[in-house]
């Protein structure tokens, strides 16, 4: 009588622990995905506001990079923002010569290149398959050195 109620008692114990992992792992996000199943909680709301809601650090990795990226283009001008023999031979500014790429964060739709995060508002979460995060190194691998701010990848329903 006593092993049955232990092995019963067991037996609960690791049906309620398989539930709590299960439950964990529903609750896990994938940071640089937001997929469908997240979307679909969110009803009536555009791509901008998904991500700032569920992933509001794919925007602030943005600013954070065009914030640096301004500080080295700013050093060596003046007050007037005139540079001092940026470009000219024997200049000792390393970063003189470097053409700078675009500092916003872009948007392709569908492998499509749409523009910056301003795009996002206009579409509605419901249209939306998975929207996917690339950081400025994984996306200047992909499309180009253009894209060193990074990029959000959005796949519709119906593509």
């Amino acid at each position: 009588m006593i092993t049955r109620l232990l092995t019963l008692a067991l037996a609960t114990l690791i049906a309620l622990a398989g539930t709590g992992e299960a439950q964990q792992k529903k609750i896990k996000r994938e940071r640089n995905l937001i997929s469908l199943e997240e979307l679909t909680e969110l009803q009536g709301h555009n791509a901008y506001e998904v991500v700032e809601k569920l992933r509001p650090d794919w925007l602030r990795r943005s600013e954070r990079r065009v914030t640096l990226d301004t500080r080295r283009m700013d050093r060596g001008r003046d007050s007037r923002g005139i540079g001092d023999n940026q470009g000219e031979e024997g200049s000792t500014d390393p970063l003189a010569d470097v053409a700078t790429p675009p500092l916003e964060l872009t948007v392709f739709v569908d492998q499509t290149e749409m523009g910056g995060v301003q795009e996002l508002q206009r579409l509605r979460n419901d249209e939306i398959q998975e929207m996917r995060f690339l950081n400025g190194s994984d996306a200047q691998q992909r499309y180009g050195p253009r894209f060193a701010a990074g990029v959000i990848q959005v796949k519709l329903k119906n593509s």
